[in-house]
């Protein structure tokens, strides 16, 4: 069995460096796929694991529920606007807003602050709508502040965290506003455990197109001395696989059970065991 999982994860790497981990070639040439089940049958723990220097998580549906708390923030700002006109329905400004952010789909990488983003889309949302914007500065006051009473970390989020915290040094790496990220960690308590934050906002460089490696330069750390762990097979797992750089998807949902090679864990209380099972073959 340890011999089987072994192949499939040198075959994983083999591929991935051979062919850039195209989702095109993964999808037409399927490898086994390595979950925390699979892992879990292997020999237990050893009491000394090698760890790699750095362990990079993303953030946002990683480590804490950013879609909840996005949705709770959108529909209280929904609420003030629908007090302040109350003919608006909240279909019409469900429609309105979802057609905003595909538009405005960003890696934020041109450095403003959330705020400016998050102005630049109700403006928008209420320019649409044909509503007035001296209410403005205040949704966005109501956005923040619900957005912050709603961040919740992931059940085990700290646990981990701690956990980590005295093997290895615990990054970062997220595509979002600075500002907002520092705030993120800062509520959700996770700040004491992350050594690094690195964002596409301050770095001006998304995950697929250089974050990994710009922090590496940083760093100046090789593909083994980093670990990456992310929610997003597009932007955590391909770009960081393609340099080298070993990764778990963290995939609570089960989006991802068939299709591309991957380690996978559904809960963040496997991954401890995951990762110190992933090292391990190493040796």
């Amino acid at each position: 069995m340890l011999g089987d999982i072994k192949g499939n994860l040198d075959a994983v790497t083999d591929l991935q460096k051979k062919n850039g981990n195209s989702e095109e070639y993964l999808a037409k040439n399927p490898i086994t796929q390595i979950n925390s089940h699979a892992i879990d049958q292997l020999h237990p723990l050893q009491e000394h694991v090698s760890y790699p220097k750095w362990i990079a998580f993303d953030l946002d549906d990683t480590l804490h529920d950013f879609k909840h708390a996005s949705q709770t923030a959108i529909n209280h700002v929904f609420k003030l606007i629908q007090y302040d006109n109350p003919n608006i329905q909240t279909n019409e400004l469900q429609s309105a807003y979802q057609k905003i952010c595909k538009s405005l789909v960003t890696p934020f990488v041109d450095g403003r602050q959330s705020h400016e983003y998050r102005m630049e889309r109700f403006s928008l949302l209420l320019d649409t709508l044909h509503l007035s914007k001296d209410p403005l500065a205040s949704y966005i006051d109501g956005y923040e502040y619900s957005f912050n009473q709603a961040i919740t970390p992931y059940e085990g989020a700290i646990e981990l965290l701690s956990a980590l915290n005295n093997k290895t040094q615990i990054a970062v790496i997220s595509e979002g506003p600075h500002d907002a990220q520092e705030r993120t960690l800062d509520t959700a308590k996770m700040k004491p455990y992350v050594k690094a934050l690195i964002t596409s906002n301050r770095e001006r460089v998304s995950k697929k197109d250089g974050l990994f490696q710009r922090f590496m330069e940083q760093e100046n750390l090789k593909p083994e001395d980093l670990l990456v762990i992310g929610d997003s097979l597009e932007s955590d797992i391909l770009p960081s696989n393609k340099l080298g750089i070993k990764s778990i998807l963290f995939d609570p949902n089960r989006k991802h059970q068939n299709g591309a090679p991957q380690i996978r864990a559904e809960h963040l209380s496997q991954i401890l065991s995951v990762i110190e099972k992933i090292v391990d073959f190493d040796k």
